[in-house]
């Protein structure tokens, strides 16, 4: 169902490292790198139609490459070349773009910034706005700050009744996860069990170290702690997962072609929504259905926030049903169902990490794929052409 939460999202900007002086060389020929580093092509840029880079050898011909099979600075100096940036281009060259930080807005800021709009149209194009900069802590600042306490009662009660040595148990199994996937990287890009497309594995290269890296650096170490757990507050722990997920998942966004990257799908939500300002306090939403159609929700206006009201009454609904299992919990029965959970994952990726070959690796991911449904075939996309 649509929600007018999930407004536009960005691309976070990316920095030029070194710029050279106006001095420098023309741009007459370049040099164009493949995502591992291991092959390069020379040749004069001549269009960017989408993701896909038209360069003229030197022997005349032209050659057209994907943008998702390049690394970041050849993909960084295609585009600003397309734009006309050569001192853009030739920065690029030399290091890959940092990624901007996130902003968090202030609580206080954000109850200042909501008290003073009126409309859901308003409200939720400043939501969109954040959303845009990677401050998705915003979506739990439009809760009311009523269910944001009951909320919280709620995780701090559950909290409580965790031990220690689960969390403990948790934090090692994470670890053992990141770094089986590091250390096993090739017997895993090149096992025949998983049978990788020959046009969708230079993809699958290009994201895997980044959704590693998502993976070891989401949730720091120190909030496995359950003292720590226990006096953070949630918008707290909200900020400091946003600033370390948030720029990484846009990483891994603008990496994807066009058609695969989940952007593109909100944008065109988000820019086709319509509000219909029926009183102080109540809206309406429409926006196109993903699935054709349109979706439709009732907003109103509850302290200071707009919110879908069927969303709402399913919030308070599922707060009262979470109470009692809560309070019911046991600290070590939950132990022990934390332990169980983590026995069984250990059971088939723990030989995973302990694998040798690529036999010994090819022979467990068959073991696995024959309890796991597998997904269907991959996407076509053209080869690194010379």
């Amino acid at each position: 169902m649509f929600h007018p939460i999930k407004g536009r999202l960005r691309q976070l900007s990316l920095g030029l490292c070194l710029a050279y002086s106006a001095a420098c060389s023309p741009l007459s020929a370049d040099e164009w790198t493949n995502s591992s580093g291991s092959k390069s092509i020379t040749g004069e840029f001549v269009k960017l139609d989408g993701i896909k880079l038209t360069i003229r050898k030197e022997d005349g011909t032209e050659a057209t490459i994907p943008l998702y099979l390049l690394n970041d600075a050849s993909r960084l100096k295609a585009r600003a070349l397309a734009k006309g940036d050569k001192t853009g281009a030739m920065s690029a060259d030399m290091k890959d773009a940092a990624i901007t930080p996130v902003e968090i807005i202030s609580l206080s800021d954000i109850e200042t910034k909501f008290a003073s709009m009126k409309t859901a149209e308003e409200y939720f194009k400043f939501v969109q706005s954040e959303m845009a900069k990677g401050n998705y802590v915003i979506q739990w600042d439009m809760l009311p700050p009523s269910i944001q306490v009951d909320v919280e009662n709620l995780a701090k009660e559950a909290i409580g009744k965790l031990e220690q040595p689960a969390l403990n148990d948790i934090l090692k199994f994470k670890k053992l996860v990141v770094e089986t996937f590091k250390t096993k990287k090739s017997y895993l890009l090149n096992s025949k069990e998983l049978d990788l497309p020959p046009e969708i594995k230079p993809l699958v290269e290009l994201l895997y170290d980044p959704v590693v890296e998502l993976v070891s650096e989401a949730i720091p170490d120190s909030y496995f702690q359950v003292e720590k757990l226990k006096s953070t507050e949630l918008r707290e722990i909200f900020t400091t997962v946003v600033s370390n997920v948030a720029p990484r998942v846009e990483s891994i966004f603008n990496k994807l072609p066009p058609g695969m990257n989940p952007k593109d799908m909100l944008n065109q939500i988000s820019d086709s929504s319509k509000f219909v300002q029926v009183s102080d306090t109540e809206a309406q939403a429409t926006a196109p259905s993903p699935l054709g159609g349109e979706l439709n929700q009732t907003l109103v206006r509850i302290e200071n926030r707009w919110i879908d009201k069927m969303q709402l009454e399913s919030m308070k609904a599922g707060i009262e049903q979470a109470k009692p299992t809560v309070q019911a919990l046991d600290a070590k029965q939950l132990t022990r169902s934390i332990r169980q959970g983590l026995l069984v994952m250990n059971a088939s990726f723990g030989g995973l990490a302990n694998a040798e070959s690529q036999q010994d690796v090819d022979d467990i991911i068959k073991l696995l794929k024959s309890s796991i449904p597998q997904p269907p075939g991959g996407l076509g996309a053209p080869g690194f052409t010379q």
